[in-house]
């Protein structure tokens, strides 16, 4: 296929003498002839822009401007073109996206010895990251070889979620020996709503204990007293060894009325168990530590 005699001009234009352009224009134009021109669509090839969009734009549309090529041949045309110019912003974008089309580097993409033990790791919950450092990868890496074989990728929400080693144990722990959610989640090493979000997934309910009653100080009216002479409730809950939350459940069967937080302060500040001064003034060293001054 001869080239239309519009493309050489130009390419003589652009080179502007410089012997190395000049050259590497020839070379283009030689290799485009002695291509194997295609004219119908067909899987593996592309539409080659002889000169190039990005810089043509009002050739984009004319016939001797176009020649269909496979995409090695593609690639091949526009690496010859970014030599000629190999500053050319514009042509070494166009062999970059010719080069992804090919996919002619393919062959450096990671493959892993046994594949069928990364996507088991990968399901049993590893993330990404501690596959690539277990294998001498990226996590990148790991993440275009498990996108290659179909393996759906877990969103950040989903890698962040805790998983045991063994979901069954944790659900017989709750079920067969009835342990509470705070002692499971204290021998598990996390907080409670992580395991009850865990036993939830799982279709654990709540377990009702039938015929235990309601915790009740051993002298309901002096927890309530205090309570009234402006104790907190996370000031109570320790001393009678329970949490701040049951405290407030046994407050409001007994038919007190809770406080709000700025009218337990108030009640602090009257009774002189907090003063405005040592609210906003830091005391010194020795005296926050008990100890006395030398």
């Amino acid at each position: 296929m001869k080239l239309d005699s519009r493309i050489r001009k130009e390419l003589t234009r652009r080179a502007n003498g410089d012997r190395r352009a000049v050259a590497m224009w020839r070379a283009y134009v030689r290799f485009l002839e002695g291509c194997l021109v295609l004219k119908e669509h067909a899987p593996g090839t592309a539409v080659h822009h002889i000169l190039w969009r990005a810089e043509y734009p009002r050739y984009i549309k004319s016939k001797w401007n176009l020649i269909r090529l496979t995409h090695e041949d593609h690639t091949a045309a526009a690496a010859l073109a970014l030599a000629a110019e190999p500053h050319n912003e514009n042509l070494r974008q166009g062999f970059t996206a010719t080069l992804r089309m090919s996919g002619t580097n393919q062959h450096l993409a990671w493959k892993p010895k046994n594949p069928k033990e990364v996507i088991r790791l990968y399901l049993s919950g590893q993330s990404r990251e501690q596959l690539g450092k277990r294998f001498g990868v990226s996590g990148w890496t790991v993440c275009k070889f498990l996108r290659r074989v179909s393996v759906p990728i877990r969103t950040i929400g989903e890698a962040q979620k805790w998983r045991p080693k063994n979901i069954q144990e944790i659900v017989d722990m709750r079920q067969k020996e009835k342990m509470s959610v705070e002692t499971i989640a204290k021998k598990c090493g996390v907080c409670r709503v992580t395991i009850r979000r865990l036993l939830m997934e799982q279709g654990v309910t709540r377990l009702k204990i039938i015929g235990r009653p309601p915790w009740e100080p051993k002298n309901p009216q002096k927890a309530i007293n205090l309570y009234k002479r402006g104790y907190s409730v996370k000031e109570l809950a320790p001393k009678y060894k329970v949490s701040w939350l049951t405290f407030l459940k046994f407050l409001r069967r007994s038919g007190v009325q809770i406080r709000k937080q700025g009218e337990t302060q108030r009640l602090q500040y009257l009774s002189g168990r907090r003063s405005w001064v040592n609210q906003f003034i830091s005391k010194p060293q020795f005296l926050r530590s008990g100890k006395k001054a030398a």
